[in-house]
């Protein structure tokens, strides 16, 4: 399709209703990321998303949209290169011109929080885990990212405590980013702030939907416990660490503590870990609300016949649970749909 024929296609789809349009158009601008387009439709949403709102909300986008896309999407790739060849001072110097358009002003009202999600999944666990029921309308641009480009670059040079609030501004954009809070909590570790780090790496647990991010959330959960010279658990959630994600750093500080400590290394069974954990209040494994999530997603878009999307859940599901039979059903049941649908059609063809 052509970039007409895709707006057309849009546009079909919008109800009239501004709660209902504003995810909707977000969604389909997802859609097509990966278009030639893409560009072209992300500028045109974004201004069918500005037109739909009410004039007392338009104030919100005025100032980024005083700027063209491309110029800022410019800035931000320039960045990126200063950050690749480790200028960081200019990295800076470009993102503070992008700050100031970033307007924080009303970012929720009655009825939406103005947020810069990552992709669909975060827009659920948003609406359904982090404040249920509350509806979110997209940044104009990621602005949870520039402001985490912003605080890497700061931390890069010292400047722990401007690193700091830079990272709290990307979690007052996308507050369930788990990778923001990663990067946040380094910092808080690094200048033994060791309360606020373990509040961080809880909170990481509750929306995480990434095995990696699991296993790192213990490895630093060793790391911190070797801090407080608890060696046992500490052994505990390196374990975990390499449970959900085998890793050779989590069997390198192992042996280490082996070493050094003389502490015999077994590894207990699940259960006794899951003991361990609801002991100590370390949440264990993936939140079973994520789990929940995903299932519930996949199940409603698969009912209504939205087999990409249902994928998309069934997916996340999968890396989670490494269940195969969770896909194998799933493109049982397509495959049934598909070849009923091809029996419906040779019945109605003439004989």
């Amino acid at each position: 399709m052509n970039f007409e024929e895709i707006m057309n296609k849009i546009k079909i789809g919008l109800t009239g209703e501004v709660e209902k349009d504003v995810i909707y158009i977000m969604h389909k601008t997802a859609e097509y990321k990966k278009s030639p387009f893409a560009e072209r439709i992300n500028k045109e949403t974004g201004k069918m998303i500005y037109d739909m709102l009410p004039d007392s909300e338009k104030a919100l986008f005025r100032q980024v949209l005083q700027n063209d896309d491309n110029e800022v999407n410019k800035k931000i790739e320039n960045s990126l290169k200063s950050i690749s060849e480790g200028n960081y001072m200019e990295a800076i110097k470009i993102i503070e011109e992008i700050i100031p358009n970033i307007c924080a002003d009303g970012q929720s009202d009655e009825n939406f929080d103005y947020v810069s999600l990552n992709n669909l999944f975060e827009i659920c666990i948003y609406s359904n885990i982090y404040k249920k029921d509350r509806l979110v309308k997209p940044a104009k641009f990621n602005f949870s990212y520039i402001y985490r480009l912003y605080g890497y670059c700061l931390f890069k040079l010292s400047r722990d405590n401007e690193a700091e609030k830079a990272y709290n501004d990307a979690l007052f954009w996308n507050p369930i980013d788990v990778s923001i809070m990663l990067d946040l909590s380094e910092i808080m570790y690094l200048n033994k702030k060791y309360k606020n780090f373990l509040e961080l790496i809880k909170k990481c647990f509750k929306y995480s939907y990434n095995i990696n991010q699991i296993s790192l959330c213990y490895f630093n959960l060793g790391r911190y416990y070797f801090k407080k010279e608890n060696y046992e658990l500490s052994v505990n959630m390196y374990i975990l660490s390499h449970y959900f994600k085998p890793n050779k750093a989590a069997l390198n500080k192992l042996e280490e503590i082996k070493s050094i400590k003389g502490i015999k290394i077994i590894p207990p069974e699940i259960d006794k870990m899951r003991e361990i954990c609801h002991k100590t209040d370390i949440p264990m494994g993936v939140n079973p609300d994520i789990i929940k999530l995903a299932i519930n997603s996949g199940t409603d878009a698969k009912r209504h016949g939205n087999f990409k999307a249902a994928k998309y859940f069934y997916d996340i599901l999968f890396s989670l649970t490494g269940d195969k039979t969770i896909l194998d059903t799933f493109f049982e049941y397509t495959k049934n749909i598909k070849n009923n649908s091809d029996n419906i059609k040779n019945k109605q063809q003439p004989q």
